[in-house]
């Protein structure tokens, strides 16, 4: 099973799903990223994110975290970073 997960993963429309979410604004949506991943940029994925938050007047519905020294494994990487983060979101 795992394995059929790994092989389907790039075949997943998660930007799809999560525009979906977004735009229903049923449930708010709070990413965070790390900054030394450059493969977000690189995707295209980046930008679309940060337009998604533009877009969105309501912080509670949509948010774009980026912890600038954290790679992908932010919770390894920048752990006091990741948690500012969360506390972030909780405060507003």
């Amino acid at each position: 099973v795992a394995q059929q997960m790994v092989d389907e993963f790039p075949e997943m429309d998660f930007l799809g799903w999560l525009d979906q979410a977004r735009q229903s604004q049923q449930i708010g949506i709070h990413m965070v990223r790390g900054g030394a991943n450059h493969s977000w940029e690189e995707s295209g994925t980046l930008d679309l994110l940060q337009s998604w938050e533009r877009e969105q007047a309501d912080p509670k519905l949509f948010s774009f975290h980026t912890l600038p020294q954290a790679g992908h494994w932010v919770h390894i990487d920048d752990p006091k970073g990741l948690l500012a983060a969360v506390e972030s979101i909780h405060k507003r």
